[in-house]
C-alpha cells in the first residue's frame, strides 16, 4: 500500500500540497460548480495543513476578521469579476516587472539602449547629439557622426569606439563610472541609490502570491480572512517600499544630472525600464482597492464553533446563508445543509 504522500486518493498526496499551484488539480470539496473551484479550495489556502491550528492568529483574530469584513455589500455578487480583474492586473504587473528587471540588470549595450532606466540627449552643436542610456549596471553613450570626418575624429580621440556606419559608442560600468565630464560624481551617487538585483527579482516573484490571493478569494468556499488581510497589507507594504526606492533612484540618477556644461545642453528623462516598474508598482494600489471593496463571506465574521476542527468544515461554513445560526446549529445539521444542494450551488454560481 502506497504511503499517503504517494497516493492520489489521499489529501496528503504530495502534488496536491505543492505551493502555489499544487491544489489546482486536487479533488476539492468546494461546492462551486465553476472552474474557479480548482484555484479556490481547501488545498490552495496557504498553510492548509496546520491552518486550523494557527487559525486563532491568522484567521479568527480580531484584526483579520476586521479586515475581512471591510468592503461593500454590493461587491459580493461581483466576487469572481473583481478577483479576476485583480489576477489580470497582477499578471500584467509581473510582465512589466520582468521588462523592468531585464532593462535594469542587463549589461548588454543593445538591451540598455532598448530598455533604459534613464535616457538623455547631449546637444554638441552643429546638429550632433550624443544619446545616453543608463541602468543599474552601466552607461552607454552613442554618437552618430554619419559622414562627418571631424566628428569621427573627435569621437575617436574622446574614447568612443566605432561601431560601423559612422556610429560611435562608449560603455562604462557603474563600478568604473568613467571620467566623462559632469558624470563621475553623479554616477557614484546614483550607484549608491540603485535598486539591487534582489529587489528587482523580488518585484517579479511577489506578484505570484498576489495572483493566487486573487484566485483564492474568487469563491465563497475559498475566501478567507487571512487572504483578504494579506491582499491589503502586502500590497500596501509593497507599494510604499518600492515607490520609495524608485523615487530615491529618480532623484539621484536623473534629477541630479547636469543640464548644462559650458555651452553644451543636456536633457534627461526616465526610460522605459523605470516607467514599467512605476506602473507595476501603482497597479498594487488598484489590487489593494479591489480587496478593500470585497468583504469575505458573512460567516467569516464569526469565530467557528468549537466542534469545527477540519479546514474543509470551516470553509464550508461560508456557503451557509444565515451566519447568525451557525453557533447553535449542530455540526451534522450544518454539514447536511452544506451538502451540494441545487439551491446552494445555484446561489454560489453567480457569486
Amino acid at each position: 500500500m502506497a504511503p499517503p504522500c504517494c497516493d492520489p486518493s489521499s489529501d496528503k498526496f504530495a502534488l496536491y500540497n505543492f505551493p502555489i499551484c499544487g491544489g489546482f488539480c486536487a479533488p476539492t470539496k468546494n461546492p462551486d460548480p465553476s472552474c474557479w473551484r480548482h484555484v479556490s479550495n481547501e488545498f490552495t489556502v496557504p498553510a492548509s495543513g496546520p491552518y486550523m491550528k494557527i487559525g486563532p492568529y491568522i484567521e479568527f483574530s480580531w484584526c483579520c476578521m476586521k479586515f475581512g469584513s471591510l468592503g461593500l455589500e454590493g461587491a459580493r455578487k461581483h466576487r469572481k469579476r473583481l478577483m479576476a480583474a485583480g489576477a489580470i492586473l497582477n499578471s500584467f504587473a509581473m510582465i512589466l516587472s520582468v521588462i523592468a528587471a531585464i532593462g535594469g540588470l542587463s549589461g548588454g549595450a543593445s538591451t540598455i539602449r532598448a530598455l533604459p532606466w534613464v535616457q538623455g540627449k547631449i546637444s554638441e552643436g552643429a546638429g550632433r547629439n550624443i544619446e545616453v542610456y543608463m541602468n543599474m549596471v552601466a552607461r552607454v553613450s552613442r554618437l552618430d557622426c554619419k559622414n562627418d570626418v571631424l566628428c569621427s575624429s573627435t569621437a575617436a580621440s574622446s574614447g568612443f569606439t566605432h561601431k560601423g556606419s559612422g556610429v560611435y559608442e562608449t560603455y562604462y560600468t557603474n563600478e568604473v563610472c568613467g571620467n566623462t565630464r559632469g558624470f563621475h560624481e553623479v554616477c557614484k551617487k546614483c550607484r549608491s541609490k540603485s535598486l539591487s538585483s534582489f529587489t528587482l527579482i523580488m518585484a517579479i516573484i511577489t506578484n505570484l502570491p498576489s495572483i493566487t490571493t486573487n484566485l483564492q478569494r474568487a469563491t465563497l468556499f475559498g475566501d478567507v480572512n487571512c487572504q483578504a488581510t494579506m491582499g491589503v497589507v502586502s500590497n500596501a507594504l509593497g507599494f510604499f517600499s518600492t515607490i520609495a526606492s524608485l523615487l530615491a533612484y529618480r532623484s539621484a540618477c536623473m534629477m541630479d544630472l547636469p543640464t548644462k556644461i559650458s555651452s553644451t545642453t543636456l536633457k534627461w528623462d526616465m526610460g522605459i525600464g523605470f516607467r514599467c516598474l512605476i506602473v507595476a508598482t501603482i497597479l498594487k494600489l488598484f489590487d489593494m482597492t479591489l480587496h478593500l471593496l470585497l468583504p469575505t463571506p458573512a460567516p467569516r465574521a464569526l469565530k467557528p464553533p468549537k466542534d469545527v476542527t477540519e479546514l474543509v468544515d470551516f470553509m464550508m461554513l461560508a456557503t451557509h446563508e444565515n451566519p447568525s445560526t451557525l453557533e447553535q446549529a449542530p455540526k451534522q445539521e450544518r454539514m447536511n445543509k452544506n451538502e451540494v444542494s441545487p439551491q446552494t450551488v445555484g446561489g454560489n454560481a453567480g457569486v
